[in-house]
């Protein structure tokens, strides 16, 4: 964030953020939802043998992902140590015409950067984020504190920037018949009335896929900010490493954060946002990184990545490419 003096002779501010760090964190947010089957999966091996057939089968190709995943975030994490421009590109395994994982993840990382101007770190007028009754907050140091304030305001703002610009043709949608069409109704006789309700669900789907976007934007910044952790660590930069590694002093906070609003936005919008399993579907991702942070990361610049963690060996497909 740099300020500069407008023209009019008022301030201005100019907002940079890293595009390494931006494909980084959509990288590992297109993955979450396999990263969540996979461990959902190994944790809920049968033991009779057609029940394990039929479970290997549904789980070999999340096994191939994650590896293709390790791969991905090996070749970036490389580039990012050495430093060297003449090594090749990063492997990307996001689809070319997938861009909600990308513009969540700018748009986070831009947000979190605006949100401490409107807090009033550069003395314009504070604009926090609502707090919930179980304050989060609470007992955190000043520096961490701002920082905390600002990444619940990033995730907000991205929510909303999501749902304000998604599809061809945004809009805003209707609140009121969104909530009404909730209600356990009959699809109504009456075309009209049958396109509003159908309207309504599509909206519900739209909100709700802005949402998990949002979401998952916000859990890759903690994910990759430890993987950069890690890699400082590995070179031998412990104050980058320390820089990194602060960050994920503010996930609980904002964690709790995130669930309250997504309970919150149920009662307000009348569409489930929240579900007791989901703290288990990011524990799943923090399993996730920490088996990269442990693994991989001692690889970079020399093996392959290691296989992720998950069945035992006799049910795995392939081996990771050099």
């Amino acid at each position: 964030m740099f300020e500069h003096p407008t023209q009019a002779g008022g301030q201005g501010y100019i907002i940079a953020f890293s595009g390494f760090a931006s494909d980084l964190m959509a990288t590992v947010a297109w993955a979450l939802p396999t990263i969540c089957f996979a461990y959902q999966a190994d944790e809920e091996t049968p033991t009779d043998r057609r029940s394990l057939e039929e479970f290997v089968r549904k789980f070999a190709p999340a096994q191939d992902a994650l590896r293709d995943l390790d791969e991905s975030l090996a070749s970036h994490l490389r580039l990012s140590e050495a430093g060297d421009a003449r090594l090749q590109a990063p492997i990307s395994i996001l689809p070319a015409h997938d861009e909600g994982s990308r513009a969540a993840c700018a748009t986070f990382l831009l947000a979190h950067e605006f949100s401490h101007v409107t807090q009033g770190d550069f003395d314009t007028e504070a604009m926090r984020p609502d707090v919930p009754p179980q304050n989060f907050l609470a007992d955190l140091p000043d520096e961490i504190r701002r920082e905390v304030e600002a990444d619940c305001a990033a995730f907000t703002l991205t929510m909303n920037a999501l749902i304000v610009r998604d599809g061809e043709d945004p809009r805003i949608p209707d609140f009121r018949a969104l909530k009404k069409a909730q209600l356990p109704l009959r699809p109504s006789r009456f075309p009209r009335k049958r396109r509003r309700q159908e309207q309504a669900q599509e909206d519900a789907r739209m909100l709700m896929n802005c949402v998990n976007h949002a979401t998952e934007a916000c859990l890759s910044f903690y994910a990759v900010t430890e993987l950069l952790s890690a890699v400082a660590r590995h070179r031998g930069d412990e104050a980058q490493a320390l820089r990194f590694g602060k960050v994920s002093e503010r996930r609980d906070a904002v964690r709790g954060y995130m669930q309250w609003i997504r309970e919150g936005l149920e009662e307000t919008w009348g569409v489930s946002m929240w579900h007791p399993e989901e703290a288990r579907r990011w524990a799943h991702l923090d399993r996730h990184i920490d088996h990269l942070s442990r693994t991989l990361v001692p690889t970079l610049g020399h093996a392959p990545p290691p296989r992720p963690p998950g069945v035992p060996d006799t049910f795995r497909r392939g081996t990771a490419r050099s």
